[in-house]
């Protein structure tokens, strides 16, 4: 995927919000997303579940998540973490 620093740092200060891990694993998330289309919501539920389930596995991207971001190339975690908040 190329240089995801920025999403690395970014996916792990929100995974570890104590908060947003809670509800994340309510599973509430999904059921709020129409059907049938990409929802950010339901990608960073999968991707918390995950992370907060097996903590010994490395905090990975998903594609999604990096959607609008050049790999191999230098991001910024902020522009990065506004991105995700407002699809949220």
């Amino acid at each position: 995927m190329g240089n995801t620093c920025y999403t690395n740092a970014t996916l792990q200060c929100l995974t570890y919000t104590s908060p947003l891990a809670n509800y994340m694993l309510s599973q509430e998330p999904s059921q709020t997303c129409p059907p049938h289309r990409v929802c950010m919501l339901s990608v960073m539920q999968a991707h918390m579940t995950r992370a907060l389930h097996h903590p010994g596995d490395v905090i990975g991207p998903l594609p999604t998540l990096a959607a609008g971001f050049h790999t191999w190339q230098q991001e910024d975690a902020h522009e990065f973490l506004l991105l995700t908040l407002k699809a949220l």
